[in-house]
């Protein structure tokens, strides 16, 4: 798997925004403005690749969408990690500039807690273990 963090990613650290209860244990960069703390952000990235994203069933026809937004399901996860793969390479600076933040282990302003583990995810969520369900992200 190479996954990495991308000049597209808009992570970051709020201005707006107090860091809530959960991100308590993960050590947050600072706003790269206004160089003061603030809630970190994604929580979680997702494919952003609609070739190989998210298999979905829309109306009957099953579809294949890609995109961050689609991670919005993944907090169902609850934060444990262990339903995330990290994205530990990359980062979300523009070409030409040192403005942004790196990819690394555990929470980071560019890939939050990473990628969705969907087949681990849903397995526990359904009590199907041995149901043959594709992890789409891993492939």
């Amino acid at each position: 798997m190479s996954e990495r963090g991308d000049q597209w990613n808009g992570g970051g650290i709020s201005t707006v925004y107090q860091p809530p209860s959960y991100q308590s244990g993960f050590p947050l960069p600072v706003n790269l403005d206004t160089g003061k703390p603030g809630r970190g952000v994604p929580d979680v990235v997702g494919d952003a690749d609609p070739a190989s994203g998210y298999r979905i069933t829309v109306d009957g026809e099953t579809i294949v969408v890609g995109g961050t937004s689609a991670a919005l399901y993944s907090l169902a996860a609850g934060g444990n990690t262990e339903y995330f793969r990290e994205i530990t390479k990359g980062n979300n600076k523009p070409a030409g500039s040192s403005l942004g933040y790196d990819a690394g282990p555990g929470w980071n302003a560019c890939s939050g807690l990473g990628v969705m583990r969907g087949a681990a995810l849903f397995a526990t969520l359904t009590g199907s273990a041995g149901t043959a369900v594709t992890d789409v992200a891993s492939k």
